[in-house]
């Protein structure tokens, strides 16, 4: 079995797939995938993604016994937690302001 490990900017896809191609022959198909422009529907033989080639940045083909290492396996980033976006709240007038106390 081979796993296929796609690193897009929200994280990793892994998927896996009992098909018989070489690593390096599938590794070779899926680098089409980088050229695509449009959203591409991958499928295995055991599962299925729909994926943005714009998002990919980059594609690791391995058996099941390889266990992914630094060296074969590329960082991942993940993105920036979104900041908390900044009130402008003004200061209210230093206006007196006639209070009612009693109603008659």
């Amino acid at each position: 079995m081979k796993i296929i490990s796609i690193t897009t900017k929200y994280g990793p896809i892994t998927l896996e797939d009992d098909d018989n191609t070489p690593k390096e022959k599938m590794a070779e198909n899926l680098s089409m995938l980088m050229k695509a422009t449009n959203i591409t529907i991958l499928k295995t033989s055991n599962s299925a993604a729909v994926i943005r080639p714009s998002l990919v940045s980059g594609i690791i083909v391995y058996e099941d016994t390889e266990i992914p290492t630094s060296k074969n396996t590329p960082k991942v980033e993940t993105p920036n937690e979104p900041k908390e976006l900044e009130q402008n709240v003004e200061d209210p007038p230093n206006e007196e302001i006639d209070i009612i106390k009693d109603m008659e």
